[in-house]
């Protein structure tokens, strides 16, 4: 019995640990801009991101892919 209590306990303790640990993964930071100026829907991958510290520039960008643009502040992508 004593056993099955430790590994119990184990297993739970990982599953927190773990949980801990994922909920702090980083998704991969990828907007989308304009291919040319005169198009109003954003569908080229930029790896940048539209939250962050490191300004970049203000682009038509959005996180949806060919989605209409949007005028935002996007930051540098890690």
């Amino acid at each position: 019995m004593n056993k099955a209590k430790f590994l119990l306990s184990a297993v739970g303790l990982f599953a927190i640990v773990a949980g801990a640990l994922a909920s702090k993964a980083k998704q991969f930071d990828r907007i989308f801009v304009k291919t040319s100026p005169e198009t109003t829907i954003c569908s080229l991958p930029v790896n940048a991101t539209l939250d962050g510290a490191s300004f970049l520039t203000n682009t038509a960008a959005t996180t949806i892919q060919s989605a209409p643009c949007v005028t935002v502040p996007v930051y540098e992508g890690l």
